[in-house]
């Protein structure tokens, strides 16, 4: 996925007389071409607070952005790596000071797989969702927190409490063990997402459910909520820092584009199902579809069927014809044998004795054909069993 996004930023003093917060890129290098955002809270009271946050912020911009080339995620492993590189940044700035210095790091990076956000620390990543609200909240590494964990301490105590400032993770220079980050991968980004990454000097005066009211406001433009932020952190005895980061739109890309109707993929997949038929010549001086070849008949299916029927029905005429003139033979005998009786009668003055019933051909032939089919009239086989033909097979049923 692309991104094109809308930025605004907040700088702010506060009541202090120096600035500690960082943010990379700075405001006067910021375009909306930027994809990787650092916010960094260097920690007051102690040794150059303001040196780490700008090494940290600085050391793993430039790594993060060389690593996050927006055509492929921007995994773990290369946030890790940007880290990696801050910490050996703070290192290398380290005065050996009674009260090291240090600082929080928020970290957010747009990539083709979506988004990651990591921190370390009690400055903040929001992701928002007009409609839907706060989507993700980062958790501070504080003591507050750690205590309203195990039950010690309720919400509502948390503002009178003495010790809310106190961080349990933070970034400093020649540690034993490096603090480490919490990472979160959100592939959900959607047209008209908000990010927005804060220090705590903001957090000083405005809950989390005031931000989002300020942010999911349509009534106002960005540029305008970051002015109604301002003027809310006004008071704010702390430095107070900000991104705002709109997504203006999402744009996938992981839908190549075909060189004959520059259509995406979806449509060339239509264009290959429809043309399954063809296949390339191996001249690609000539690609010539190959001509299509024309379904035939299954070998053993219904022509074999129909074939056998007609046999069948052959052979079953043939007998029939069979008995008809044989039966036409033997009445054509008995008839001979009478009128040879009778001329012998009339020369021997005897009259004359049938030796069968009169038209012995054709009781004959009933008398087989009634065999056959159960005997009796026509009107006889209604409601019998007899043979019925069909085109599939020989069936018996009701005629």
């Amino acid at each position: 996925m692309k991104y094109k996004l809308q930025i605004q930023t907040m700088y702010e003093l506060g009541s202090r007389s120096n600035q500690e917060d960082c943010l990379y890129p700075l405001p006067q290098e910021l375009t909306d071409n930027a994809r990787c955002f650092v916010l960094c809270d260097g920690m007051g009271g102690h040794d150059s607070g303001e040196v780490a946050s700008d090494a940290v912020c600085r050391a793993m911009g430039a790594v993060a952005g060389s690593l996050n080339d927006g055509e492929n995620p921007f995994t773990v492993e290369n946030f890790q790596a940007a880290l990696s590189a801050a910490y050996d940044a703070l290192d290398a700035c380290d005065t050996h000071a009674a009260k090291k210095m240090g600082t929080t790091m928020t970290f957010l990076a747009f990539h083709a797989g979506g988004c990651l956000v990591a921190h370390i620390g009690d400055s903040r990543v929001y992701h928002l969702r007009p409609g839907k609200g706060i989507l993700f909240e980062t958790r501070d590494h504080s003591l507050v927190n750690d205590l309203i964990k195990v039950g010690e301490l309720t919400e509502e105590a948390v503002k009178d409490f003495p010790q809310k400032n106190v961080i349990t993770r933070v970034m400093q220079p020649n540690q034993e063990r490096r603090s480490r980050a919490d990472i979160k991968e959100i592939a959900d980004v959607q047209p008209g997402d908000y990010f927005f990454m804060c220090s705590d000097g903001v957090n000083e005066t405005m809950e989390s459910c005031n931000i989002a009211n300020v942010l999911l406001d349509e009534k106002y433009s960005d540029a305008d909520k970051i002015r109604i932020i301002k003027g809310v952190t006004e008071s704010s005895k702390d430095n107070h820092t900000a991104f705002l980061i709109r997504v203006a739109d999402v744009i996938a890309t992981n839908s190549p584009v075909t060189e004959a109707t520059g259509s995406p993929a979806t449509d060339a997949a239509v264009a290959t199902a429809c043309c399954v038929d063809n296949v390339p010549s191996s001249n690609s001086a000539a690609k010539q579809p190959a001509p299509r070849s024309v379904a035939q008949p299954v070998a053993g299916g219904k022509e074999k069927k129909d074939s056998g029927f007609s046999k069948k029905k052959i052979a079953f005429l043939l007998s029939v014809v069979a008995i008809i003139i044989i039966a036409v033979l033997v009445g054509v005998t008995t008839k001979s044998e009478e009128h040879n009786n009778e001329a012998a009668a009339a020369t021997a003055g005897t009259p004359a004795t049938a030796t069968v019933d009169e038209e012995p051909a054709q009781g004959e032939a009933a008398a087989l054909f009634g065999t056959m089919s159960g005997g009796g009239s026509s009107n006889d086989y209604e409601g019998k069993l007899v043979p019925i033909l069909d085109n599939s097979n020989d069936k018996w049923g009701y005629a």
